[in-house]
């Protein structure tokens, strides 16, 4: 089993190709639907607790990992493991 969940990462560079191309082939309102459950998934998780990200069904990995680099982008009190296997709010200061 690959514990390494790095290539589902949002490039740094990716300037919205991804979410083109995704909304392309899966529809604005599938795409939407996606976004609004990972966003409402990030948004209750507390301070200190994770996500473990083997737990998602693999058909569902990419997506939730991808939605989630887009997420962090305006929550950095959110990050990765190195590993991208697990996803955590930072406590705050």
């Amino acid at each position: 089993m690959d514990d390494d969940f790095k290539q589902y990462r949002l490039p740094d560079d990716d300037n919205g190709s991804w979410i083109l191309s995704t909304i392309s082939r899966i529809g604005l309102d599938e795409f939407t639907e996606q976004e609004s459950k990972v966003t409402a998934a990030l948004d209750k998780l507390k301070p200190g607790k994770f996500y473990d990200l083997h737990d998602l069904p693999v058909e569902k990995r990419e997506m939730f990992i991808r939605l989630s680099c887009l997420y962090i982008r305006s929550h950095p009190e959110v990050a990765f493991s190195n590993d991208y296997s697990r996803i955590e709010k930072m406590k705050t200061v």
